[in-house]
């Protein structure tokens, strides 16, 4: 089943923020998990993890953007919130080159589990907030 299907229909019963907080929490014990266990397996079980998780933060991002912006620039926000995660791969190629050649691998894992782990503090402190 893809990933957005999956986001889709959980979304449906339960809502996107229940979704997001499952997934980063899922994907930070995965990334937590590849800093100890390295091998093919454990590093594709990681991407696979990311990429659902990105599915779900893609939206809250959209919807993050939407709900900032006044009504009058929402269709700005909506264009910032597809933007910028396309940002991630060319940031993250000129923030740390050492990580795409492969020789810094678990502090790459390392970052990814922190901005996981913040994500996920900052999805939690939003729905506390409200």
């Amino acid at each position: 089943m893809p990933a957005n299907l999956l986001l889709v229909k959980y979304r449906q019963q339960f809502g996107l923020q229940p979704f997001i907080r499952y997934v980063l929490l899922g994907y930070a014990l995965v990334t937590l998990l590849h800093l100890f266990l390295h091998g093919f397996w454990t590093s594709l079980l990681v991407r696979a993890v990311s990429g659902l998780a990105a599915s779900g933060m893609t939206t809250l991002t959209v919807l993050y953007f939407l709900q900032g912006m006044a009504p009058a620039k929402r269709l700005n926000g909506a264009m910032v919130g597809i933007c910028v995660p396309q940002l991630a791969i060319p940031l993250a190629r000129a923030l740390s080159p050492g990580c795409s050649s492969g020789e810094i691998g678990t502090c790459c894992t390392g970052s990814s589990s922190a901005s996981a782990l913040l994500s996920l503090g900052g999805v939690v402190a939003d729905t506390a907030a409200e």
